[in-house]
């Protein structure tokens, strides 16, 4: 994933887009833990793994990356879930309150009425 993020730099330099390599990766390994590539281990361990293809289409992302979120506040952080300030805080708007109620519903976790 290192080398990708490297890569994935290159290019946006080269599309005059200035973005640094430790936010590239950032962004990769949030799409990592998201469960959106397929990979595999590395010897370099769970920080490194080897990239070899998509586990979703690039559509999809912003939902995986959501359903990871909500995932993790439920069960590591045992958050209560607010599905409006959720999309507010992953959307800038209210509208994808619904949305985020229906990932919620498809975890089988339960939000919060706000």
């Amino acid at each position: 994933m290192r080398d990708l993020s490297h890569d994935v730099t290159d290019e946006l330099v080269y599309k005059n887009i200035n973005v640094a390599q430790p936010e590239v990766y950032k962004y990769l390994y949030s799409l990592y833990r998201a469960r959106c590539f397929i990979f595999e281990p590395t010897s370099y361990g769970e920080f490194n793994p080897k990239i070899k293809g998509f586990n979703a289409q690039k559509d999809e992302w912003d939902d995986h990356f959501v359903a990871a979120q909500i995932r993790l506040m439920d069960q590591d952080a045992d958050l209560a879930i607010y599905p409006r300030k959720l999309s507010m805080l992953f959307y800038g708007t209210r509208s994808k309150t619904m949305h985020i109620k229906q990932i919620a519903q498809s975890l089988g976790i339960k939000y919060e009425v706000d």
